[in-house]
């Protein structure tokens, strides 16, 4: 049996950087939420975001603390059959239940756990801006609102290395590598810290910013493990992968071969970005949260982003045109919104301010969630939302505008409208009608249709 640690030694075990890292806090803050402190490896693994041999990088990380305490402290390490050592018994008293082996924190880890509190928010918060993408960062969008100077890497290459930060369908022991640019910029100067890492974007196409989030305990590697990553990506098909990507999207795939190491800079966990937006906030432009917008800075967080009515959806009887192609709702790229979609928006607005009043109809109004909706009406306190789909086929648009509708008066667990109408240029056919007289009787759903008469400029008064 291992020599137990006391209370006041595990305090200053754990406030030592050198000694305590980051995977072994989230171990020990994951088993506190367990009853009795104790649960299996696999199980905190996987609720750290592990899903491949979920204990695997637990039991390497235990190891590896284990040996950490040992340098610093006088402990009995527990000498196994095959003469090597037992570190897991530092920390846990075990018990074998069946095949499996139950951890259980020692009392003296966890009452030093517990006066000390989550030591996971002592990061240094800082702020990065990273290439444009419409795809949540996972995979390369193309050219589309990427940077418009013409000495800029991702408007000579058509991509930026960022733009698969949160591909996470690539791990290796438990983390994702990725890439930043304001890392890139002062590497040696960063590598082995570890920082909360806060983003945002630009979509050069109309100058927009967005907020993304907070990646968490970000740990800046050094080149040489860049490089083994590499190498790792490689023998595994990845970097195939990500040039079939860029090729998809007509971008410079030659560079990223010849970028080597610079593909990585970063490594983080799946779990570290659990404050991570769904989707982007639009931010203004003199939000201070952003102190400059160049690619190479890591800036000092100092503010947190201001949002109006996040959260909340807040009726306004305004008419906001679509001045160009697209509207603030990240996501939405050029090329899906054709001239009809304003034409007919606006057109529904002049129609509909004719039978509520001007007072009780707006366009473009915010769920608070980084969506809008195309049209809504107010009666009496009681609103109806209007989706416009253009698409040639009616099933498909019904289908598309059920789904945002559905999310635009009911995310996460409110009801902001009572009636809601999809509207497209196309005919209802009967199979459509029945479908959506089906819907309002199985589960009273208030889904309605009108279709808008592209010859007659006109929202038609039938509903179905």
């Amino acid at each position: 049996m291992a020599k137990t640690l006391t209370t006041e030694q595990w305090i200053e075990i754990l406030k030592n950087s050198e000694i305590t890292k980051e995977l072994g806090l989230k171990i020990f803050q994951t088993l506190l939420e367990f009853d009795d402190y104790k649960a299996y490896a696999s199980e905190i693994g996987l609720k750290l975001g592990y899903k491949k041999s979920p204990q695997s990088p637990l039991n390497l990380e235990i190891g590896r603390y284990g040996k950490r305490i040992a340098k610093y402290y006088d402990v009995d390490l527990t000498i196994r059959e095959n003469s090597k050592y037992k570190f897991w018994d530092i920390f846990f008293v075990g018990e074998d239940v069946g095949t499996m082996f139950l951890w259980k924190l020692r009392p003296e880890l966890a009452n030093a756990l517990l006066s000390l509190g989550d030591l996971r928010t002592t990061n240094p918060q800082k702020v990065a801006r990273i290439c444009w993408n419409y795809y949540n960062w996972t995979k390369p969008s193309g050219k589309e609102g990427k940077s418009l100077n013409k000495t800029s890497y991702e408007y000579e290459t058509g991509f930026g290395h960022e733009e698969w930060l949160f591909d996470f369908q690539k791990q290796i022991n438990g983390y994702h590598y990725a890439f930043l640019q304001p890392i890139n910029a002062n590497w040696e100067k960063y590598i082995g810290k570890i920082f909360d890492i806060n983003l945002y974007s630009i979509d050069n196409s109309t100058k927009e910013r967005w907020w993304l989030g907070k990646i968490r305990n970000a740990e800046i590697i050094s080149r040489e493990e860049a490089n083994d990553t590499f190498k790792t990506y490689t023998k595994n098909g990845w970097i195939k992968e990500m040039i079939e990507q860029l090729k998809v999207v007509d971008a410079d795939y030659k560079k990223l071969i010849s970028s080597d190491y610079d593909l990585f800079n970063i490594k983080f966990t799946k779990s570290d970005c659990d404050e991570l937006l769904d989707i982007p906030l639009l931010l203004s432009e003199t939000d201070n949260s952003i102190k400059a917008t160049y690619y190479t800075t890591l800036l000092n967080k100092e503010l947190d982003p201001v949002f109006e009515n996040v959260g909340v959806f807040k009726f306004t009887a305004k008419h906001n045109p679509q001045k160009r192609n697209t509207v603030a709702t990240y996501g939405q790229r050029l090329s899906e919104i054709d001239k009809l979609h304003p034409k007919i928006q606006d057109l529904c607005y002049e129609q509909l301010v004719k039978e509520f009043g001007k007072q009780n109809v707006g366009t473009e109004i915010q769920t608070g969630y980084g969506t809008s909706i195309d049209l809504a009406v107010n009666q009496n306190g009681e609103f109806s939302f209007y989706e416009i789909k253009t698409n040639i086929s009616i099933r498909i648009c019904v289908r598309e505008a059920i789904s945002q509708l559905l999310e635009y008066a009911h995310f996460p667990n409110k009801t902001n409208a009572n009636k809601l109408v999809i509207v497209s240029q196309n005919t209802i056919d009967t199979d459509t009608k029945n479908y959506l007289k089906n819907l309002r009787e199985v589960y009273r759903l208030p889904i309605h249709y009108r279709q808008f008469d592209l010859e007659k400029n006109f929202l038609t008064t039938e509903e179905y």
